[in-house]
């Protein structure tokens, strides 16, 4: 029940303006359907196009607050009250002095001068942003970290090249994998974390503390993560800006039956937090 309230509440804090412009919409609607045997068709037709130009209004900007003021959305915002202003000359068309029509010729002017120094505002500002973001994507790229999760078998280590291989043939996973985390990016990886396996504790949290550019840790038992059917072997870490993420290798055995694990290739991702355990 709570689930659904806050959906609700999201709902509704997302089309707030929409359901806002519900009442003078609903409002002129009765209005008209009160009086519908006094209307005239001009009447009926400046009402639909009143209560169409509010909607175009309310939901261009409901529009724009979520995906920004573009110029797209500000022309249809401009293009809606446009239509009420239209929509009211048209209307009033036999009532207004000749005089009249040179303060309204003058107020399309301005209107279309204003809406074309706006556009161009926006096309700037965009254009500085998107500038902006590349020059930091830039200078992130230079101090990005990734690490990756490599097998590390000591070759003289015949015990435990039998043991993940029987392993491998039971489809049992207590033994772990040898491994070695390597940073492959070009910044510093900060509080690296992954998971080795005790032999008698199963599966601990272990810190390796920072990895430079190029740098390596020791070789160590890590241990698979099983999550909705999936074995995988991960480690978290953070960037230079406190950022965390994910690191992680799929792992199977192999469908033709050989004693060896299949090792899938390196996914990372952004995480909010760090796994502590399992």
């Amino acid at each position: 029940m709570k689930q659904k309230w806050v959906k609700i509440k999201a709902i509704i804090r997302e089309w707030f303006i929409l359901i806002v412009m519900f009442i003078p919409v609903s409002l002129l609607l009765a209005y008209g359907i009160v009086n519908r045997d006094s209307m005239s068709t001009a009447g009926w037709a400046l009402l639909i196009g009143i209560v169409l130009s509010l909607v175009l209004f309310a939901f261009a900007l409901t529009k724009a607050r979520r995906e920004g003021f573009t110029g797209r959305w500000v022309a249809v915002l401009i293009f809606s009250v446009g239509g009420l202003f239209i929509l009211y000359l048209v209307y009033n068309l036999q009532q207004i002095e000749p005089v009249d029509w040179v303060q309204i010729m003058l107020m399309l002017a301005l209107v279309a001068v204003t809406l074309f120094s706006t556009m161009s505002a926006i096309r700037q500002a965009n254009a500085s942003v998107k500038m902006a973001e590349e020059v930091k994507e830039q200078r992130y790229d230079a101090v990005r970290p990734v690490i990756d999760i490599q097998r590390d078998i000591d070759v003289a280590d015949v015990a435990r090249q039998t043991l993940e291989a029987n392993a491998a043939l039971s489809k049992d996973t207590s033994h772990g994998l040898s491994c070695i985390l390597h940073n492959i990016g070009v910044g510093p990886a900060i509080d690296v974390h992954s998971f080795i396996q005790h032999p008698e504790r199963g599966r601990l949290p272990w810190n390796f503390v920072t990895l430079a550019a190029g740098g390596k840790t020791e070789r160590k038992i890590f241990s698979l993560k099983h999550e909705n059917n999936r074995m995988a072997l991960v480690a978290y870490y953070k960037d230079i800006y406190d950022q965390v993420f994910e690191s992680s290798r799929e792992v199977s055995i192999d469908k033709l039956g050989n004693a060896k694990w299949e090792i899938g290739p390196l996914k990372t991702i952004p995480v909010k937090e760090v796994e502590n355990n399992d």
